[in-house]
């Protein structure tokens, strides 16, 4: 109901609201945060959609091909270790720049563009 009221604020203003999920908040992967999303039902909600985050939290495909692109409001792309060891924050100041780490974001940037996530 909160984020459903943001997004009533900023609508009048011609905003989106984007949500992202972090594996370290209350917000920790996509299923809660696409929850909270779809449950606001506001044409101007939206998800911030950070690769890192995403894999970190453990990646969820099947989801992830449910939600509609156009409900995808940006996308972060960073890359990182295969093993982002026992401190996850710590792991966070160490993600790298794309294709200088070990994480798949070839498949995963392909099955967003197919959802046409990365073409709105």
């Amino acid at each position: 109901a909160c984020f459903a009221r943001v997004c009533d604020r900023a609508r009048p203003l011609g905003l989106v609201v984007l949500l992202e999920a972090m594996p370290f908040s209350g917000i920790p992967d996509l299923a809660r945060a696409w929850a909270i999303v779809a449950g606001a039902d506001r044409p101007n909600a939206s998800l911030t959609f950070d690769v890192w985050h995403y894999l970190r939290a453990g990646a969820d495909p099947a989801l992830l091909s449910t939600i509609p692109g156009a409900r995808i409001g940006t996308v972060q792309i960073a890359d990182g270790a295969a093993d982002p060891g026992a401190d996850l924050l710590a792991d966070l100041y160490r993600r790298r720049l794309p294709g200088d780490g070990a994480l798949p974001l070839r498949p995963l940037l392909e099955s967003l563009h197919r959802m046409d996530a990365l073409t709105n």
